[in-house]
């Protein structure tokens, strides 16, 4: 799934701007580049407006680097399911996408057919192909959301200025799959706000609940796409699924159905490629496919380097991990000893009450009072001489006359 980073960071919409050389998040760890599809060249005899073809614009979008490995075929307007023709269905694409915000969400692309009155309309001289390519819908597929891009009613986008309208689309110089992944960006950086998901199986890829329509009412959802087939890429053995051979999350890259490059070679150059396998060869090479395979094996020789690292430090890590366990526990030992000294420190070290020290000095009064009678009691009973009567008695009064005095001082205190 096409992840939003930091690195998707080339959004503008202007289509001349040069290739985007900002490498794909997605899938993992696969580093590769994002390459502008070519579009072939046109005949001198074609209208000027007249970039390329349906079929090349389609093209474009199913086999661009990035947007490949996220994307997948919904309708085809080769067949409609029963074998039978159905020119009038047009092609229906999905693309997956995660936000800046980590929801999951897919836009999706349809594709009318030539003969579709979405620039049937135009003013157009007379020589325009039947074959050209209309003006694609994009739209937020299966949730209700709120963004300046899109009509809040139909989730259409309409926000977006090369596809704004037919003239505008046929002004474009840049391919489809270029416009869609220059829309998902621009939702990837600034996602739409979500209020409520209306298919059960976007909803489980963003753990939410389906609300249930409390009416009764079913809405026509497309079909759910299990986690074997998004990882398989395969078809669907014969279910009453959509074919999603177009849609891959990992492994290798399917087989493209056509081959762009070949368009503009003449008779003698593709038997060149035909009758000389070194030519053959090279032209292998060249293809995207190569290099995303040669990529992908990179990748996979690299993270075998890696674990093989961490399998070496395995031994050390546990040593660590045991460490680690062994300061704990004397850490928790000394937290045990030293959270008392701290409540005692607490309770030593902050400023006494005034009713605290009030207290205290009554009972050292009282203590003096008691023994200067004492001290008198002894020396009525000839225990003790004069002098010695004297001396004592004087420290004991004297003792009790201060604290007496602290007390009435203490006392008076807030009332001066």
């Amino acid at each position: 799934m096409w992840s939003w980073s930091s690195n998707n960071t080339n959004t503008n919409t202007n289509t001349n701007t040069n290739t985007n050389t900002n490498p794909s998040t997605y899938p993992g760890t696969r580093a590769r580049t994002s390459q502008r599809y070519t579009l072939p060249p046109t005949s001198s005899n074609s209208n000027s407006n007249i970039k390329t073809t349906r079929a090349a614009q389609i093209d474009s979008y199913m086999y661009h680097t990035i947007l490949r490995p996220s994307t997948r075929r919904v309708t085809s307007n080769n067949h409609n399911g029963n074998g039978n023709a159905n020119m009038n269905a047009g092609d229906v694409f999905d693309t997956y996408f995660v936000t800046k915000s980590n929801d999951i969400l897919k836009v999706r692309v349809t594709i009318p057919p030539s003969n579709s009155s979405n620039h049937m309309n135009l003013n157009l001289n007379a020589n325009v192909p039947e074959e050209m390519c209309p003006l694609p819908v994009l739209k937020l597929q299966g949730i209700q959301a709120s963004h300046a891009m899109i009509d809040e009613n139909t989730m259409v986008v309409t926000g977006y200025a090369p596809l704004r309208d037919s003239i505008a689309w046929l002004d474009s110089t840049v391919s489809l799959g270029e416009h869609v992944k220059q829309v998902v960006e621009l939702f990837q950086k600034n996602p739409p706000i979500v209020l409520k998901f209306l298919e059960a199986d976007l909803a489980d890829k963003n753990g939410v609940k389906l609300e249930v329509d409390p009416s009764g009412g079913s809405e026509v959802l497309p079909p759910s796409y299990d986690d074997s087939t998004w990882m398989l890429g395969g078809n669907n053995n014969g279910n009453n699924r959509v074919n999603t051979d177009e849609y891959h999350l990992g492994g290798f890259p399917n087989v493209p159905r056509s081959f762009p490059e070949l368009d503009g070679m003449n008779r003698e150059e593709l038997e060149m490629l035909l009758e000389d396998e070194e030519a053959f060869r090279e032209f292998a090479r060249k293809h995207y496919i190569s290099k995303e395979l040669d990529s992908t094996l990179k990748i996979c020789e690299e993270n075998v380097k890696v674990a093989n690292e961490n399998l070496r430090c395995k031994d050390d890590l546990e040593a660590l991990m045991k460490e680690i366990e062994r300061l704990k526990g004397e850490i928790q030992d000394k937290l045990e000893v030293y959270e008392p000294l701290e409540k005692r420190y607490s309770q030593i070290s902050k400023p006494p009450t005034k009713k605290s020290v009030l207290k205290k000095l009554n009972t050292a009064r009282r203590q003096s009072s008691r023994r200067s009678d004492d001290l008198s009691e002894n020396f009525v009973q000839g225990d003790m001489g004069v002098n010695d009567y004297i001396q004592k008695f004087m420290k004991e009064r004297i003792l009790f006359h201060e604290r007496a005095a602290k007390m009435e001082r203490l006392q008076n205190f807030n009332e001066a």
